[in-house]
C-alpha cells in the first residue's frame, strides 16, 4: 500500500500552463516543475495552443533549464529554437526532453522553461508542459 506521493509504481506527471508572450516580449523564465522528493525526470513535453511558424531572423527559443534547489544553476538540458522550418501544430505533443538515462534531481529542485527572444520575437502561444517523472 502506497503511504506517499513517492511510495507510488510507475511514473508520476505534473502539468504547468505557461501564458502566451507576445512577439517583442522580453525574455522569461518560468518555473514548471520542483522536485518534490528526490527523483529523476524521464520527460518534458510541450503542447502549444496554437501553431507556431518558425522564421528565420526574428524568434524565440526554448530553453528547459535546470536550476537545482537554491536557483543558482543554470545548466541548458533542452532547447528548441523556432528558427525557419521548425514548427509546431496546435494540440500537438513534442518531445522536448527525453534523455537516455533520467535526470536525477534532489529535492526542491527547479526546472523551468524559458522563452528566449531572438531578433525582435515571434508569437508565442499558452504551452503545456508536461513533466514525467519518478522515484529516484
Amino acid at each position: 500500500m502506497a503511504n506517499t506521493m513517492h511510495d507510488l509504481a510507475g511514473p508520476l506527471v505534473q502539468q504547468t500552463l505557461i501564458p502566451p508572450a507576445a512577439a517583442g516580449d522580453a525574455t522569461a523564465s518560468r518555473v514548471v516543475f520542483m522536485a518534490p522528493f528526490t527523483c529523476k525526470v524521464r520527460s518534458v513535453t510541450i503542447v502549444p495552443a496554437a501553431g507556431i511558424t518558425g522564421q528565420a531572423t526574428n524568434n524565440f527559443n526554448l530553453n528547459l533549464i535546470n536550476r537545482g534547489v537554491d536557483g543558482a544553476s543554470s545548466t541548458e538540458v533542452a532547447n528548441r529554437d523556432y528558427g525557419s522550418g521548425t514548427n509546431e501544430t496546435a494540440y500537438t505533443r513534442r518531445v522536448l526532453y527525453q534523455p537516455a538515462t533520467p535526470l536525477s534531481l534532489a529535492a526542491g529542485a527547479c526546472l523551468d522553461l524559458q522563452r528566449e527572444l531572438v531578433g525582435t520575437g515571434l508569437a508565442m502561444p499558452a504551452i503545456l508542459v508536461v513533466v514525467e517523472y519518478e522515484a529516484a
